[in-house]
């Protein structure tokens, strides 16, 4: 998060300022602080098809990481605004909307593929766009790859093909940022998949220990005002919960 420093406070201020004189009733939805990202038609579309399929999306939901499991859900189902989710995360809403946008493309990797992937599904699609490298002359990356998707084990798949153990996890990322230079939704949702599968992996085994720090229990709580259909205009909390300043948080 930005420091709370009196120039950085003075900057969220005045913008703050210039958007309730552009738009008053969305600055106090808090409308404007979602970026330009989370408007594609990709959203929309992933909208579109929760709504119409929403018992395969729960089952589909399931092969995602938890944290993004909560985070489609927090966002699609129980509909809180990425400001929410980023205090929720201890995050920013910019990177709150980049997690979105990475995990609704893993998802509509899953639809496209029909679940989770095989070894002849992942080794098809790499061979399909030229990326069926084989990694130290010993083992085709599709092979590596499904072997992670099961294990989540740098170490043990190292050992057990006699491969230094970072080639590994950087012919993934190779491979993942090349699929997203494609110009193809396919293409651009299997990059998501491989780029989601090792980040904040560890470099043996499970999450790092970056990851492993930042992981807790989540305690949420929301004012009593939510609810409500009535509220005293005299309370001394009315006017804090009805004319927050969102874009300050």
């Amino acid at each position: 998060m930005p420091e709370a420093s009196p120039y950085f406070l003075a900057i969220t201020d005045n913008r703050s300022i210039q958007q309730f004189e552009g738009d008053e009733q969305g600055a106090l939805e808090g409308s404007q602080l979602l970026s330009i990202e989370t408007t594609e038609n990709e959203e929309k579309q992933a909208y579109g098809y929760i709504v119409e399929n929403l018992p395969k999306f729960f089952s589909l939901l399931r092969l995602l990481a938890p944290e993004n499991q909560e985070l489609l859900l927090s966002y699609f189902m129980v509909g809180k605004p990425q400001t929410a989710l980023a205090v929720i995360h201890r995050s920013t809403q910019t990177v709150v909307s980049q997690h979105i946008r990475a995990a609704v493309r893993e998802l509509c990797f899953y639809i496209q593929v029909g679940g989770r992937p095989t070894q002849a599904t992942i080794m098809g699609l790499l061979c399909r766009y030229g990326l069926d490298v084989v990694v130290e002359d010993k083992v085709f990356l599709g092979v590596l790859i499904f072997e992670y998707s099961q294990t989540r084990n740098f170490e043990a798949i190292a050992n057990h093909y006699q491969l230094h153990r970072p080639n590994i996890r950087r012919a993934i990322r190779d491979a993942s940022r090349a699929l997203a230079k494609i110009d193809s939704a396919l293409a651009k949702s299997f990059a998501a998949y491989l780029g989601n599968m090792i980040d904040k992996a560890g470099p043996k085994y499970g999450m790092s220990e970056r990851k492993k720090s930042k992981s807790g229990d989540i305690l949420r709580a929301d004012p009593p005002v939510l609810g409500e259909f009535r509220r005293k205009i005299n309370s001394p909390d009315f006017l804090k919960h009805c004319f927050f300043p969102r874009a300050n948080r």
